[in-house]
């Protein structure tokens, strides 16, 4: 499947840096400027040191370890979009397409529909048995056990669209992480060996390079989207100066990281749940009725076979 318009150019850029802050700071930045028609409709793959990432309404006191946060030398960043938590580190392969709205179909459940199956193509590439799951994840089936392997989401403006996706490419840091996240107050620690089964990656199935899977989900993408890539840095001037200005003066304020932005709530963990069923039996109770919010971060995971 792809978008049946005219071939449209998607400027390409691959960051190397590792800084949380700017990566979450970057959708935003490039959203304001695609609006104010200053930049090109652009694909960008980021880097991860340790990380904690809650939505925007997330209470962080109830879902977040600050104290194991400081013990592992990890980072705690807010979206401005909603969801639940999700960790990244530099195991994961994490992308933003930022662009006009029309660039995009109109129907936004589309939109995740033509995110989810390049991604999970990609996958299927490399001998992972991925299967779209609407609206937003993509996942495994090996006889009772259901795995999230991916998901997709997006921030939305009347002018722009940003839509994220990533894949889990190696599963490291997985102690730590369960020490940070609590879901509800709720430390997960001691149920490491449910949530296991339940997290995968792409190396428990294929030895492709990291850099080449990148590449791989680069050309489905495109295809999906119609579109020619052209290879250009962010501009000093004006996506990195927009950037750091939203870097420092929002994304790195302990105001923006601690306070929710509406009522406070517990989301818990993105891994856990399809469409707010969660698929860890043992840790179920902890949100009995969850249901996620709608524009979330894109993370994907697999699950021991």
């Amino acid at each position: 499947m792809s978008l049946e318009n005219n071939v449209r150019s998607l400027r390409t850029v691959r960051l190397n840096q590792q800084d949380s802050y700017f990566n979450v700071a970057l959708d935003e930045a490039l959203l304001e400027l695609i609006k104010e028609g200053r930049i090109p409709p652009t694909i960008v793959f980021t880097e991860w040191t340790p990380t904690i990432s809650v939505g925007f309404s997330q209470d962080v006191k109830k879902d977040v370890d600050l104290e194991a946060l400081r013990k592992h030398n990890a980072t705690l960043v807010r979206r401005v979009s909603g969801g639940q938590a999700v960790y990244l580190d530099e195991g994961y392969i994490v992308f933003s397409i930022i662009a006009p709205r029309d660039y995009f179909p109109r129907d936004l459940n589309e939109l995740r529909k033509y995110v989810c199956e390049a991604m999970a193509e990609t996958l299927k590439e490399n001998n992972i048995p991925a299967e779209f799951y609407p609206p937003d994840n993509i996942i495994l089936r090996c006889g009772k056990n259901i795995m999230t392997i991916g998901n997709s989401g997006q921030r939305i403006t009347e002018e722009a669209v940003a839509v994220h996706g990533s894949i889990r490419y190696d599963l490291l840091n997985f102690e730590k992480m369960l020490d940070m996240l609590m879901i509800n107050g709720n430390k997960l620690n001691q149920y490491q060996e449910a949530i296991k089964q339940h997290l995968g990656y792409v190396k428990m199935f294929s030895n492709i390079p990291k850099e080449e899977l990148k590449d791989r989900l680069l050309s489905n993408l495109l295809k999906m989207f119609n579109a020619v890539p052209f290879n250009r840095s962010l501009r000093p001037r004006t996506d990195y100066a927009k950037i750091m200005e939203l870097t420092i003066s929002k994304y790195r304020k302990e105001v923006w990281l601690l306070n929710a932005v509406s009522q406070p709530v517990s989301r818990g963990v993105c891994y856990f749940y399809l469409n707010g069923e969660c698929i860890v039996p043992e840790i179920a109770h902890f949100l009995p009725n969850n249901k996620p919010s709608g524009l979330i971060e894109a993370t994907i995971e697999v699950s021991n076979v």
